[in-house]
């Protein structure tokens, strides 16, 4: 399985980001690649901003949004993710 990641701030009112803990919080959209039966399936979930920290807790926190994020419509993910197309995936309903 592979996973491929898009994020984007998390707007509040208007422009300004929410934060937490000074940082602020991020929306994660995590396609999900089963590459042995080729297909996928995408997820959304809300975290911090993870880019300073290591490449192995960026991959815990992209498996967490995988396992416990709200899938998307298959519409939605094929916008986002131009690999679904270039693989020819099947999206997982």
């Amino acid at each position: 399985m592979t996973l491929s990641v898009q994020k984007e701030i998390w707007p509040a009112i208007g422009w300004e980001p929410i934060f937490t803990n000074g940082q602020p919080l991020w929306v994660m959209t995590v396609l999900s690649v089963n590459d042995e039966v080729g297909d996928c399936a995408a997820y959304r979930g809300i975290c911090r901003d993870i880019s300073l920290y290591s490449d192995i807790y960026q991959a815990e926190v992209a498996e967490g949004v995988r396992a416990g994020g709200n899938k998307i419509s298959e519409a939605e993910a094929r916008a986002l993710f131009p690999e679904i197309e270039a693989k020819q995936l099947r999206y997982r309903s």
